[in-house]
């Protein structure tokens, strides 16, 4: 074989490879472009279940603090739904939160309780209802006191809870602290649909 056919021999081989090792960065290309943005996003489910399971953590946990705490002390339904909500970071409770006390009692006839008392948290801003009790028509803000206090107007004829299912015996009572958390995903400036998160606890 003379020496130029082996040297054209040489380059064409040479030219081979490069257009392989071309084809092949090609390929990898169209691969990086098609599995990045499934990879981008299964990382932002899983970081956005991390940030909604730690919010319903923290909310149910405060729920449970302030039942204790209910139990424990003799401080007014405002100073403990203050001390709980100073818990709640990295939630921004006076923003998205709000916190009922209820006081429940059972009724004469050991049926359905009744609504004593209800408190709200005064330090917010968010306006979600109470799931135990939504039928307050008129609520008293406090200020006189060493904490500033809402508390609803209850009727005298106290309202019956139909659909709690609990029994208690005439004069017992029960307090239930709830805590209710609007939950802000990550894309809350393109899906206006927020989450809300509920806990509550009875003691």
């Amino acid at each position: 074989m003379s020496f130029l056919k082996r040297a054209s021999m040489r380059g064409n081989a040479m030219q081979l490879k490069k257009k392989h090792k071309k084809s092949q960065q090609g390929l990898a290309i169209v691969e990086m472009t098609l599995i990045l943005p499934l990879f981008l996003v299964l990382a932002f489910g899983v970081f956005e279940m991390y940030r909604l399971l730690l919010a319903n953590n923290i909310i149910i946990g405060m729920s449970r603090e302030g039942a204790n705490l209910v139990a424990r002390t003799s401080d007014t339904d405002q100073k403990i739904m203050d001390v709980i909500s100073s818990t709640a970071a990295p939630l921004t409770m006076n923003k998205n939160g709000i916190m009922y006390v209820t006081v429940l009692v059972g009724g004469a006839n050991k049926n359905k309780p009744l609504v004593l008392e209800q408190h709200r948290w005064v330090g917010s801003q968010y306006s979600g209802d109470s799931r135990v009790w939504s039928e307050c028509k008129a609520w008293t803000t406090d200020t006189d006191s060493d904490s500033e206090s809402d508390s609803c107007v209850v009727p005298s004829t106290l309202p019956i809870l139909d659909h709690f299912n609990m029994v208690l015996d005439p004069g017992e009572t029960v307090n239930v602290i709830e805590v209710l958390y609007e939950y802000e995903n990550v894309l809350a400036y393109v899906i206006q649909d927020n989450l809300e998160l509920y806990s509550r606890s009875l003691l």
